[in-house]
């Protein structure tokens, strides 16, 4: 039940997180580039008041859920630590960082070593081995 809970909150987290954005950016073009004018009086309309209304609650809005997802990479667990912290002493990161550079297909890392998950091709295998099939062992040890 806690899994369900958690999966829940990170999805909530990324919708509105993406409605904040999708709605800065829609009222940041009407401000930048406002509608023509309404016929009537003023004060009978207040659209653009509403435009500025929405960009500066999707900015709270956007300001409060990155200042929580901070809090969560402090106080969470290991998966929310990992978005802050990167292994940038240790040296197997740094090999791993120059061979993506180096590569254009990445390559199947240690960590991901025999849990069946890898970069890109076929079964869940590195590029540079195709022969293998789903449900076979392939020559990197990912599967």
């Amino acid at each position: 039940m806690m899994l369900q809970n958690s999966l829940a909150a990170v999805r909530i987290w990324h919708w509105m997180m993406t409605l904040a954005m999708i709605v800065l950016v829609a009222t940041g073009l009407l401000i930048a580039y406002p509608p023509p004018g309404l016929q009537g009086e003023a004060s009978e309309h207040f659209l653009f008041g509403y435009i500025r209304f929405a960009h500066f609650t999707a900015g709270y809005v956007l300001a409060v859920f990155w200042l929580l997802r901070i809090y969560w990479a402090i106080v969470g667990n290991k998966y929310a630590r990992q978005l802050f912290l990167v292994p940038l002493h240790s040296k197997a990161w740094w090999q791993e960082f120059a061979n993506d550079l180096r590569t254009s297909t990445p390559r199947v890392s240690a960590s991901t070593a025999g849990r069946g998950i890898c970069s890109a091709g076929c079964c869940r295998c590195s590029a540079a081995v195709r022969r293998c099939t789903p449900g076979t062992t392939c020559a990197c040890g990912c599967w």
